[in-house]
This record gives structure tokens, C-alpha cells and sequence, in this order.
């Protein structure tokens, strides 16, 4: 059956699959991706990819995703094993279809820098995506993540991560891995808390935690000094949180506020606010079969392996407990922001990775 593809500028009039028609669909003017040779395969009764793809080992960018409501026929079940052959590749675009998993022969694309796979079935990730060494953005939304996948913790060049609206309990500690990381977005998991091994990111400019059940930031948070927490423009957003510690009238005046409230409450602070155990052997093996050698090499050890429970690991919350020392808090009613959905989604489906984007965010139009 035919199948219609397009450049950036325009639609293509139906054409049989073919690696020399294909080659003409190239774009190379696509204000998203200048200079870079493009292929946006688009067709309501595609179900798999044309061999022939595989054949343009000068693609950089490869988009399969539907952008419209209307393009949503065309949804893939599987990507080829044959993707590995495209090694210039260094954007491909997979969000919005069928996938229940990815091949690991996408870590043999050595020139990756950006991987959408948002809004699929994905429940977890193959080791070998953290062989990806050049990737700076990674699109994970709308899966079915239980376990943060630790092939991500591997890809230490990492700038954007979004791993939203999944199932997440637990952000492991070895996220401290990531130092290059800006933009984090976590919003819509089932998070109680995050490590304080987050606070060693020190490049972070954006964090959403939205609609999780976080009571308590951890207590050095105030060293994220390159996060905007004014109230115009906020680039970590709490909406949808318990949040007790600390409040929001005092995170919206910025890191050394918090700083400062968490010195108040001094010692108090171990007992009162959320503390995630270290991540264990079980906690390993939940993330995936590469978790342990993830985490044992390249860099210094970041976790210290607990002994294995006879049951399945769990977390330990801490609620917060009033002490006769320590400053005397109401829960705080969520925050609310005004957020323009349409650059959300642009901004999560791979459009775009640079956090300056979010300043479009709280645009009403």
C-alpha cells in the first residue's frame, strides 16, 4: 500500500516506498533543525517502517511521530533493529505510537543527542541506551514507568530529562550522576519526597515536582541557586503538592530563603522532613537487569548497597513532626500557575530542549 511522507515545508503526494523517492523527501530548511538533513515519515496506514529508510545513512534527523489529532492512524508497534545503521543520526523522534519497547540497537547511534519517547507503553529501557554518550534530551511522558530506568543514569551528558506522567515512587539517589542536567520534569508520578542527592545538581534551572505528594523539599535545596522561583516566572513549579517544608511564601523568595529556613530549623530538620533510604540491591534489580553495573562504574560509587529484604523494597517518609524549636507551619494551600498547555506539549514531545522555551510557559495565548 502506498504511504505518503513529507519534508519540513510541505505534503508529498502519495509515492510507493523506496530508498531514492525517499532521499528527495529530505529536508534540510526546517527552522527546528537548521542545516540538518530531515525525514518526517507520515501516512494513516503506516504500520512499520520501509526498509529502504535504513539505506540513508545521511539522515540527522528522523521524525515518526504524529503532530496532529488527525495523523494518530499511524501509530508504530516496533522500531527495527535496522535503526543502527543511521549513524549520523542525532535527533529521532518516536513519541505518540504503540511502543512497548525500544530495541537496544539505538545505542549503537553514537551521534544521538535528543530521543522522544513520550506518550507510549514503555515500562522500561534497555541497557545499551547508556551507551548513548553524546545525548543531552531525553522525552520519557506518558509511559508506564514503575523503576526509573538507570540506563538513563549512564548518559552523564543529559541537559533535559522528562520522565512525567508516569507511575514513579522513587527518584534514586544516583541521580547525582547527571551533573549537566538543567530541566528535570517529574510532575504526575507518585513521588513522596526526593533525595538530597539532588541538591548536587548544581546546573538545574527548571524542576517541576507538580502533582506528586511532596510534603518536604530536601533540606539543601537552596544550593539549586540557578533556579527562578519568582512568582511571574517560576521555573519549578509545586502546584498540586502537601507541601509543609518549607512553605511556599518562602520558596518564592528564592534559594537563600530556603537556605535560611531549613538553618532555622537546624538538627530538627533530620527528624521532620522526608528521608529515602539508600538505594538497595532490590532497588537496583527493580530499575533493570544494567542497574548494578550502572552504578558501579565510571564514576565514584553513588549509592551504598543496603542488604536485600526478604519482601519488595520500600520507602521511609517521615512526616513532619512539631518541635518546640522549629518554626511552626501550617500546610500550605497548592500553588497555582497559569500555563500555556500548548508550549507544555510543544516543549514535551522532543520540539524543543532548551529551558529558555519555558519562559513562554505562563503566556496566556
Amino acid at each position: 500500500m502506498a504511504t505518503s511522507f513529507r519534508g519540513g515545508r510541505g505534503r508529498a503526494p502519495s509515492i510507493a516506498p523506496g530508498s531514492s523517492s525517499l532521499r528527495m523527501m529530505i529536508d534540510t530548511e526546517d527552522p527546528l533543525f537548521q542545516g540538518m538533513k530531515k525525514l518526517k515519515i507520515q501516512g494513516r496506514n503506516l504500520t512499520a517502517v520501509p526498509p529502504e529508510l535504513f539505506n540513508l545513512s545521511e539522515l540527522e534527523v528522523l521524525d515518526m511521530s504524529p503532530e496532529r489529532e488527525a495523523c494518530l492512524y499511524y501509530k508504530l508497534a516496533d522500531v527495527p533493529t535496522a535503526i543502527c545503521k543511521l549513524k549520523n543520526l542525532r535527533i529521532l523522534l518516536l513519541d505518540t505510537n504503540d511502543l512497548a519497547k525500544v530495541p537496544g540497537e539505538i545505542g549503537l547511534l553514537e551521534n544521538l543527542e535528543r530521543l522522544a519517547l513520550s506518550n507510549n507503553w514503555l515500562s522500561s529501557l534497555p541497557p545499551e541506551i547508556g551507551d548513548l554518550t553524546q545525548l543531552k534530551s531525553i522525552h520519557l511522558a506518558n509511559n508506564k514507568f514503575v523503576h526509573f530506568p538507570a540506563a538513563v543514569l549512564r548518559c552523564t551528558q543529559l541537559e533535559f530529562l522528562d520522565i512525567s506522567d508516569n507511575m514513579l515512587q522513587k527518584v534514586p539517589k544516583a541521580i547525582r550522576r547527571l551533573t549537566n542536567l538543567e530541566t528535570l520534569m517529574v510532575f504526575s508520578n507518585q513521588l513522596r519526597g526526593l533525595p538530597d542527592e539532588i541538591c548536587d545538581l548544581v546546573q538545574l534551572r527548571c524542576v517541576w515536582l507538580g502533582f506528586n505528594k511532596v510534603a518536604n523539599l530536601p533540606k539543601n535545596f537552596g544550593r539549586l541557586k540557578l533556579l527562578d522561583w519568582s512568582w511571574h516566572y517560576t521555573s519549578t513549579i509545586l502546584n498540586e503538592n502537601p507541601l509543609v517544608h518549607p512553605p511556599l511564601e518562602i520558596c518564592k523568595q528564592g534559594a537563600d530563603e530556603i537556605e535560611r529556613y531549613f538553618a532555622m530549623l537546624g538538627s530538627s530538620a533530620d527528624r521532620m522532613l522526608y528521608r529515602q533510604e539508600d538505594d538497595t540491591a532490590e532497588d537496583l534489580q527493580a530499575m533493570g537487569p544494567d542497574a548494578d553495573a550502572v552504578l558501579s562504574s565510571r564514576q565514584p560509587a553513588a549509592v551504598t548497597m543496603g542488604t536485600p529484604q526478604s519482601g519488595p523494597s520500600t520507602q521511609r517518609s517521615q512526616q513532619p513532626q512539631q518541635q518546640a524549636s522549629a518554626p511552626q507551619q501550617q500546610p500550605q494551600q497548592p500553588m497555582s500557575l497559569d500555563i500555556n498547555p500548548a508550549a507544555v506539549r510543544l516543549l514535551r514531545r522532543g520540539s524543543t530542549s532548551d529551558p529558555s522555551f519555558l519562559q513562554q510557559l505562563q503566556s496566556g495565548s
